[in-house]
C-alpha cells in the first residue's frame, strides 16, 4: 500500500511540474514605434524595419533607430524610450532585466524593482545598476567618445570597466545622487597589456567623473521632450501616453467651396410688388384681348441690364 501511495505522489508531482512548464508563457516586451525608422533582430537573424505601430518582441531581442524614436514597455511596467541612432539589446530573466546598449542614447523610468531583482544598462566600458526611478545613458562616439550616466531622479550605481584576457575587470564604483552625471571615456587600449593608451583625466576616479548635469544637457530637445514625458506618465496610463505620442497622419486640407455663378433664372425688379392685404376685394373686369401686331424678332426692345438680377446656383467641387 505504501508503494502504491508513493508511486502516486510521484506521478502527481510529474504532472504538477509539467503543467507549470507548459503554463509559462514566454517572455516578450512590447515596442512602439513613435516615429521614422525603427528595427528589430532575433539571433541569428538580422534586422528587419517594423512596419507596425506595436509590436511583441521576444527575450533577447535587439532594437535599433535610424532617423526614428521608439519606446519599450518591459513585463515589470518599466519604460525605456530610444533616441534616433540607437542600438540595444533587452534580455529579462527571472523578473531582471539586462540592457546592453551599444550605441545612442536612452531614457529608462523604472516602475519598480523588488529586493533581491536587478535593473542594470550595460554599455562597451560602463555597468549602470539601478537604485532609483528614472535615469538616462548615452554613448557618444568621435574624438570625446564616452559614455554617460544621468541620475534624473533618485540614485544610480555606476562602475567601469575594462576587458582583460577575454575576462571583465571593474576599475571603479561610483554612487551617483540625483542632477548629477558620470563621464567614463571610452579609451582606447595599448597593445596586449591591458593599459590605457591616455592616463585618466585629472581629479578623476580612475578614469570616472561625475558633476552636476549641465544647462546645455537639460534645455537639449531630447531631455526637455523626456521630462515632460515623465510628468504625464505620472498622470496616465503610460501606453495610452504613448500611442497619442505618435507621429499623426498627413491632415488634408480641403479648400473652400468654389461657387460658380451660372444664369438659370432671370428676375425682373419691380414685376412682382407687395400689395397690403385689404378687408374688401374688387375684382376687375377682364380686359377684352386686342390683336397683337407681327413684330419681328429684331424690333423687340432690350432689357437693360440694371434690370437684371443674376441668382447664382452654387456648384460643388469635390477634391479627389
Amino acid at each position: 500500500m505504501r508503494k502504491y501511495l508513493i508511486l502516486f505522489l510521484f506521478f502527481v508531482g510529474i504532472i504538477f511540474l509539467f503543467s507549470k512548464l507548459v503554463s509559462k508563457k514566454p517572455l516578450t516586451f512590447l515596442l512602439i514605434r513613435e516615429n521614422g525608422d525603427v528595427f528589430y533582430k532575433q539571433l541569428p537573424g538580422d534586422y528587419q524595419k517594423v512596419t507596425t505601430d506595436e509590436m511583441s518582441l521576444p527575450n533577447k531581442s535587439h532594437v535599433k533607430t535610424l532617423e526614428g524614436q521608439a519606446h519599450l514597455i518591459l513585463p515589470d511596467n518599466s519604460l525605456v524610450s530610444l533616441d534616433k541612432n540607437t542600438e540595444l539589446q533587452v534580455e529579462i530573466q527571472d523578473n531582471s532585466t539586462y540592457i546592453t546598449q551599444l550605441l545612442g542614447n536612452t531614457w529608462h523610468r523604472i516602475e519598480h524593482i523588488t529586493k533581491g531583482k536587478a535593473y542594470q544598462v550595460e554599455t562597451p566600458n560602463t555597468v549602470a545598476a539601478v537604485r532609483g526611478t528614472t535615469f538616462a545613458v548615452e554613448i557618444s562616439r568621435g574624438a570625446l567618445a564616452e559614455t554617460k550616466v544621468l541620475a534624473i531622479e533618485n540614485t544610480i550605481e555606476v562602475k567601469n570597466y575594462k576587458e582583460e584576457n577575454k575576462k571583465r575587470i571593474y576599475i571603479s564604483k561610483q554612487l551617483l545622487t540625483q542632477g548629477k552625471i558620470a563621464r567614463i571615456p571610452l579609451r582606447k587600449q595599448s597593445g596586449l597589456d591591458g593599459k590605457f593608451a591616455s592616463p585618466p583625466p585629472p581629479g578623476s576616479q580612475k578614469g570616472l567623473t561625475t558633476e552636476n548635469i549641465s544647462s546645455e544637457i537639460m534645455n537639449s530637445v531630447w531631455f526637455k521632450t523626456n521630462r515632460t514625458l515623465d510628468s504625464q506618465l505620472k498622470t496616465k496610463f503610460r501606453l495610452d501616453i504613448l500611442r497619442k505620442r505618435k507621429i499623426p497622419s498627413p491632415t488634408v486640407t480641403i479648400a473652400p467651396t468654389i461657387i460658380t455663378p451660372t444664369i438659370t433664372t432671370i428676375i425682373f425688379q419691380n414685376i412682382i410688388k407687395t400689395t397690403p392685404i385689404s378687408s374688401t376685394i374688387t375684382i376687375a373686369p377682364t380686359p377684352t384681348p386686342s390683336p397683337k401686331p407681327s413684330i419681328s424678332l429684331l424690333q423687340l426692345p432690350l432689357f437693360p441690364l440694371r434690370k437684371l438680377i443674376l441668382s447664382p446656383t452654387p456648384t460643388f467641387i469635390r477634391l479627389r
